[in-house]
């Protein structure tokens, strides 16, 4: 049974089948994504454990020396025989668990009401749903897949995750028809100024805000868009969401977050006047991970362009 002195070992094998396999130190480097020195050291310290040469260093590239030869092919079978195990385990049923990690609007607001749908499309697959309502480190979280709100390329997430823009930002000011009550829309940004504001706290510069829509849609008297007396802050967008259906106010509305409420008639858009950014919603997941984060997010897209499809 290898012990700890064989780790090293053991870790080298790797560079030097794949520098075998490829012909160059460059080419495993680059397969292996490790610098063209850490290969050549890890077998350099190979061959200094087993005292003999591994390769005839050429003009270009590398040749297998006889030896080489013999613990190249030896290595192969066993890293085959690896991989093989591998993938049996990602595919035993009794793995078939998926991680979602993602914020509480993208969880309350899309993924809930989705689920049952989720579970005709992986029938047997345990969905465990984490969220947080700041951007986290996900290299210490066990998630198959994340959906998270940022700058629309997927540069807050960790080196070895494959990344797409799901939804982009758009945002509408909402309120509810009982707060209406007369008023028709449209209504103009100025008539939307004097309502009382409900806004989202902690974003920074991370999404729009009441600012951001009152100045693009040339309402000078509220540069800037301070607080007013009557506004009322939350920690949450689901929360701001209650407080627009209960009549409390008027928010931004984050397209899809409020595309169901609009549609069963719970929300109504104050105008048609939009905002939008090259931020939004991005779904990513880990290069090597469990297979079903991959048809988790082939579903999301699938289903977001069969909606889009019936919105049109």
């Amino acid at each position: 049974m290898p012990d700890a002195s064989s780790r090293p070992l053991l870790t080298a094998l790797a560079s030097f089948e794949a520098a075998g396999r490829r012909g160059s130190f460059s080419g495993a480097a680059e397969e292996l994504r490790l610098t063209q020195s850490a290969v050549s050291q890890q077998i350099q310290g190979l061959e200094a454990e087993l005292g003999v040469a591994l390769f005839r260093r050429l003009h270009r590239g590398v040749a297998l020396t006889q030896a080489g030869q013999t613990l190249f092919e030896a290595a192969g079978a066993a890293l085959r025989l690896i991989d093989g195990a591998a993938c049996a385990i990602r595919r035993d049923p009794a793995r078939k668990r998926l991680v979602v990690f993602t914020d509480f609007a993208f969880a309350a607001l899309w993924l809930m009401p989705r689920l049952a749908a989720l579970e005709v499309q992986l029938p047997g697959v345990e969905v465990r749903i984490l969220t947080a309502q700041s951007v986290v480190d996900l290299r210490g979280e066990e998630a198959d897949v994340a959906i998270l709100f940022g700058d629309g390329r997927g540069r807050f997430f960790p080196p070895g995750w494959e990344t797409s823009l799901l939804f982009g930002e758009e945002v509408t000011p909402i309120g509810s028809p009982a707060l209406l009550k007369d008023a028709r829309p449209p209504l103009s940004p100025e008539e939307i100024a004097r309502m009382r504001r409900l806004h989202l706290q902690g974003g920074g510069d991370r999404w729009f805000n009441w600012a951001d829509w009152l100045k693009a849609h040339g309402v000078a008297e509220h540069s800037g868009a301070p607080a007013q007396s009557q506004d009322l802050s939350f920690g949450n967008y689901p929360l701001i969401l209650q407080a627009v259906m209960q009549g409390q106010g008027v928010a931004l509305g984050w397209s899809p977050l409020v595309d169901d409420g609009l549609r069963a008639g719970w929300l109504v858009r104050l105008t048609e006047q939009r905002l939008t950014s090259d931020r939004g919603y991005v779904i990513a997941v880990p290069t090597l991970r469990n297979p079903v984060g991959r048809r988790f997010r082939d579903w999301v897209f699938a289903e977001r362009d069969r909606e889009e499809a019936e919105a049109t």
